[in-house]
């Protein structure tokens, strides 16, 4: 998944239960952050799906990456900031 991060507006990134992410082979990457300049204002944000009545993210993603040197998250470019929201990692 590529996520071009120049926008003034900010990326939100949303999982729910069921979203899988998988790859076989060397170098994959999961989420590759790119493009971003130092004159972008937005706010880049990976989450879960919060319920309809607020609470807690009921979210979550597998990431299975079979290989070597893979990784989860690649950043290519400058983001102002980047919110990941905490997961339980199985």
């Amino acid at each position: 998944m590529t996520v071009n991060t120049a926008s003034q507006n900010g990326n939100t990134i949303t999982f729910d239960k069921t979203s899988k992410l998988e790859a076989t082979g060397n170098y994959n990457v999961a989420i590759n952050l790119q493009n971003g300049t130092t004159t972008n204002a937005g706010i880049t944000k990976i989450k879960g799906v919060t319920p309809a009545g607020g609470g807690a993210s009921t979210g979550n993603v597998d990431i299975t990456l079979n290989g070597d040197n893979n990784s989860v998250y690649k950043v290519n470019g400058y983001i102002k900031q980047l919110e990941i929201e905490k997961w339980r990692w199985c």
